[in-house]
């Protein structure tokens, strides 16, 4: 059985996309709400595949979590992987390659954990 891909939009509401889904309109549309001029307490969207997660915020910071050691013995997961997104096209790239079960391309991208990442040079989405 094939894996299904779900999302997290602005305001917190997860859907299931279904295995036939255009992942590229879904990845535009979580893309739009974080153009949107929304508050400060709804500033991020998510989308996962298998035991992944990818987090983007209005910052245009991207989150990836491997989420299966969570279920594990030992309960904890590995630490976050981080970057900043350079544009609006990478991000819609990024959501759309997650949503496709793609984790290789996902995955070869210039992550660093939290430590490492640099200050974030562009602003992609909104600011503040």
């Amino acid at each position: 059985m094939k894996t299904r891909a779900h999302v997290k939009w602005l305001l917190g509401v997860m859907s299931e996309i279904p295995l036939d889904a255009d992942h590229h309109a879904v990845a535009e549309s979580l893309i739009t709400e974080l153009e949107d001029d929304g508050d400060d307490e709804h500033y991020q969207v998510a989308a996962g595949y298998d035991q992944w997660s990818l987090t983007i915020g209005t910052s245009g910071m991207a989150v990836l979590d491997d989420l299966s050691e969570i279920y594990s013995e030992s309960g904890i997961a590995p630490q976050s992987l981080y970057l900043w997104l350079p544009s609006r096209a990478a991000g819609v790239s990024l959501l759309e390659a997650m949503l496709r079960g793609e984790m290789e391309t996902v995955r070869r991208l210039g992550w660093v954990t939290e430590d490492q990442l640099p200050p974030q040079t562009v602003q992609v989405f909104r600011s503040g």
